[in-house]
């Protein structure tokens, strides 16, 4: 998982929509419908609205994977189950929020890798602001990753992955393999500002979680937090 610390602060609001991820989740579905300008309609050529930022400004996408099952964020599903795989709503271009009221603003495309299945699946927005995500089954069990990249309208791009059980009989016993759900918010931070990160182990026998922050601290157990001094991008 990867995240960044930006020097500038943005507006209130946009921080508040970045922390606040399950709150906005459902409003941020009526807005999906507009705040794109086309601006050559026959060939539906379109960018985000508002001008863009000075290069010196522009900060990388930020990106965080979500598989779907009924509703809810699943890490062990069975085979030929309907699923969606979705980024995140803080999966944004930091130099357009603000400016779309679009889902994830600011990025233009989304490929989703299947590891065992094989398979890649694309989304893309077309006119107007279409979720950027893809409706899909597993065919083979195992613990297939997915890995999501996304593509900002300045042609940056982020990557993010998530390991998924994927089971045709019992789900506590058909694979060995562990599988780990993480999250860590806000994906966009500040110098000194606390990130949150927790951890899910979908695994039937006993083990610990250990966490590496990139910033040079280390952690272990399900839940933890730290802070970045510097400014940057950091895997965890």
């Amino acid at each position: 998982m990867q995240l960044q610390i930006l020097r500038s602060p943005f507006s209130a609001m946009a921080l508040t929509s970045m922390i606040s991820t399950v709150t906005l989740m459902a409003s941020l579905a009526g807005c999906r419908a507009a705040g794109y300008e086309i601006i050559d309609p026959d060939r539906k050529v379109e960018r985000p609205a508002g001008p863009a930022l000075p290069e010196t400004t522009s900060y990388p996408p930020s990106a965080r994977l979500e598989i779907v099952q009924a509703g809810k964020i699943i890490g062990v599903t069975r085979t030929g189950t309907g699923l969606t795989f979705r980024p995140s709503v803080d999966t944004v271009d930091p130099d357009y929020m603000g400016k779309s009221p679009c889902a994830n603003p600011g990025i233009n495309s989304g490929e989703y890798q299947i590891s065992i299945d094989g398979r890649v699946v694309s989304s893309q927005r077309d006119r107007g602001c279409e979720p950027l995500e893809v409706n899909y089954s597993f065919a083979n069990i195992g613990a297939q990753v997915v890995t999501l990249k996304v593509v900002s309208a300045d042609g940056e791009t982020a990557s993010s992955s998530q390991v998924v059980r994927v089971v045709n009989t019992d789900p506590c016993c058909s694979v060995t393999e562990p599988a780990i759900a993480v999250t860590a918010a806000p994906l966009v931070a500040y110098p000194d500002e606390p990130v949150n990160a927790q951890a899910r182990c979908l695994n039937p026998e006993p083990g610990n979680i250990a966490w590496d922050f990139g910033n040079g601290k280390k952690a272990a157990g399900s839940t933890s937090s730290t802070t970045f001094s510097k400014t940057g991008q950091y895997v965890i």
